[in-house]
């Protein structure tokens, strides 16, 4: 009876740990990462991915659990430890810029982010002003 309770008592705190952390991040990037023109187009598209996936994990989950039982939640735990170091290392921040600057920011190389402005790293004084988004 113990274990039974221990075990509901961590799947719930499972659920509600990723509701506040892992499970919004998708969807606020999603919201942000794609230009106004294109956005519809590229959130569907990547809502879809995202449910294909979900999917394809819950059709998965029980045949792998079947021959790797309890060794499955090592690989799930060990994905989930990779996903921490894309996140800090890939995926970039959007607090206090312009949706237009944080995008072409991040896609473009050798630029330094400073304000609103795009700089060239390089020694150049090219500046570049970023026109702020209009809604």
């Amino acid at each position: 009876m113990y274990l039974i309770i221990l075990s509901i008592f961590t799947k719930c705190l499972y659920i509600f740990f990723f509701a506040l952390t892992w499970g919004p991040i998708s969807w606020i990037i999603i919201g942000e990462v794609f230009p106004l023109k294109v956005r519809g187009l590229g959130a569907g598209i990547t809502s879809l991915a995202n449910w294909c996936s979900n999917l394809l994990v819950a059709l998965v989950f029980p045949v792998l659990f079947e021959k790797l039982n309890t060794y499955l939640f090592l690989a799930f735990a060990s994905v989930a430890i990779l996903s921490i170091f894309f996140v800090k290392h890939k995926v970039f921040e959007t607090r206090g810029k312009s949706l237009y600057c944080a995008i072409r920011c991040s896609f473009q190389s050798k630029t330094i982010l400073q304000g609103n402005r795009l700089e060239a790293a390089d020694e150049s004084p090219q500046r570049e002003q970023i026109p702020k988004s209009s809604f």
